[in-house]
């Protein structure tokens, strides 16, 4: 209660698993863009009662990682849950920025993630009292997802929302629940 968590929910309708590990892989890392469609299918099979939103927006990749990766995975993502869904639409000029060039963040933990990613988002534009759903592809730690919508808060946001295709399983004792609410 004393440091709330900066989401207002997350929706991640799959366990991420080694099925779900390869078509990613393929689809982040091999340039295989045309399994976004497959995977967006995981995604619409989010339960419904999704909280309205304002706005949709992906989490931005770094503009280099962006030009070496060729596409960003969740805003391609987000382009087609926009459509599928109905919902609205990211403006032209991206709203919310990666000013900062982060490593890699797969094999780190959620500490040195959340350090890692300090400072790393700023909002250029106006989201005073906007409901935000920020779209990912999976959601590990929740530390990206933390940090972005941190930004947007401060920003004015009144509430983030993470919708994903899959989050990882809990490691530990810890539950599911408690590694995506903080």
């Amino acid at each position: 209660m004393a440091q709330p968590p900066a989401l207002a929910g997350v929706t991640a309708p799959v366990i991420y698993d080694e099925a779900l590990g390869f078509l990613g892989g393929r689809w982040k890392y091999h340039g295989e863009v045309a399994l976004v469609r497959t995977l967006a299918r995981l995604g619409l099979d989010a339960p419904r009662d999704r909280p309205a939103v304002d706005l949709r927006l992906p989490v931005p990749l770094h503009w280099r990682r962006l030009l070496t990766r060729g596409f960003n995975q969740s805003a391609d993502l987000a382009e087609l849950l926009g459509k599928q869904l109905g919902l609205p639409a990211n403006p032209r000029r991206p709203l919310l920025r990666r000013v900062i060039a982060t490593a890699a963040q797969a094999q780190a933990s959620r500490q040195v993630r959340l350090h890692n990613l300090r400072g790393a988002f700023a909002v250029r534009g106006a989201v005073n009292g906007q409901r935000i759903a920020l779209v990912d592809d999976v959601c590990t730690t929740g530390a990206t997802a933390e940090a972005a919508a941190d930004a947007l808060l401060a920003a004015g946001a009144a509430a983030v929302y993470l919708w994903c295709i899959a989050r990882t399983p809990a490691q530990g004792p810890a539950s599911a629940r408690a590694t995506l609410s903080r």
